[in-house]
């Protein structure tokens, strides 16, 4: 089975489909968030909360997402596999 790695309330990600993420401040989101609009493909986690990271996926989608990309990097690793 994938591994699914929980960012949000009810909101996962297989983490083997995931190929970059990135800090939002980071100079390549910007055009990435870009070309991803154009295509319908930008995925909005963040609820309305401030976007703190960005993942890119195998299928050319963008997710944003309200955590750090540190945290994410951690649960990816089973480093919070207990969080709530």
């Amino acid at each position: 089975m994938d591994n699914l790695i929980r960012l949000t309330s009810g909101c996962f990600l297989v983490s083997d489909r995931i190929k970059a993420i990135f800090d939002v401040g980071s100079g390549i989101v910007k055009p990435l968030k870009k070309a991803a609009q154009e295509s319908n493909l930008v995925i909005d986690l963040s609820f309305g909360k401030k976007t703190k990271s960005v993942v890119l996926m195998d299928s050319g989608h963008v997710i944003l997402l309200p955590i750090p990309k540190s945290r994410i990097m951690k649960k990816m690793q089973g480093g919070m596999e207990n969080e709530r």
